[in-house]
């Protein structure tokens, strides 16, 4: 038979289990490295009203779609034409479906860092150098219902050098630090080689690279 006191250590781990406690404490702290406030109270209050505001829109959304399934919906790709070719001269990346920031250090300086922009049509993109890169995938509007987070474990080098790649990426300015957050999460690392096809013109792409080292033509 189960005495109180462990019925309440169970109750308390379904509890932090059922709000994923540990993953929103996790974030919170890593929000605070990263922006080292002066006042730590303030900035953790705001950055939970905004949490809450996320997540009270995500829920909102979600109920939309749900309405929304029973009629017929279509979705467009954007235009391929313009993607490229990208072979890289050693390539060290980081990945998670749509967006990029290495995470690699490789014995070099983590300047550079960067969106890799599209070449002319029909051109081939080659690196010059080693770089890193994250990628993320690109998230449609009915996944929504069925949107499940990914997360990577990172160590805190890592986390900075990230927060370092898309501070002056103007895709991500209209991120808050939640949904930021979530973005490094899902990032991952990817080694590239010289010759390698990152993005094949014609092709759908998987990945936004966000170059950290090396350079691409």
């Amino acid at each position: 038979m189960v005495d109180s006191s462990e019925q309440t250590v169970r109750d308390c781990e379904a509890y932090i289990a059922k709000h994923d406690i540990q993953n929103l404490l996790r974030d919170c702290i890593v929000q605070l490295c990263l922006k080292k406030p002066d006042n730590p109270i303030s900035f953790l209050s705001t950055y939970f009203e905004k949490l809450d505001t996320t997540k009270l829109s995500m829920q909102h959304h979600t109920s939309r779609c749900q309405q929304q399934q029973g009629g017929s919906r279509t979705s467009h790709s954007p235009d391929q034409h313009d993607q490229q070719t990208t072979k890289p001269k050693g390539t060290s990346s980081v990945s998670s479906p749509r967006s990029t920031t290495d995470s690699h250090q490789n014995g070099q300086d983590q300047d550079g860092l960067g969106d890799l922009d599209s070449a002319p049509t029909g051109s081939a993109v080659k690196a010059r150098d080693r770089r890193g890169a994250v990628s993320a995938e690109p998230f449609k509007e009915e996944d929504a219902t069925s949107y499940v987070k990914t997360v990577i474990p990172k160590d805190y080098a890592t986390m900075q050098a990230l927060s370092k790649a898309i501070q002056s990426n103007l895709l991500f300015s209209h991120l808050d630090d939640s949904e930021k957050s979530d973005i490094f999460d899902a990032m991952q690392p990817f080694n590239h080689k010289t010759g390698d096809t990152i993005i094949q013109q014609g092709e759908e792409g998987d990945f936004f690279y966000i170059i950290d080292q090396g350079e691409v033509d």
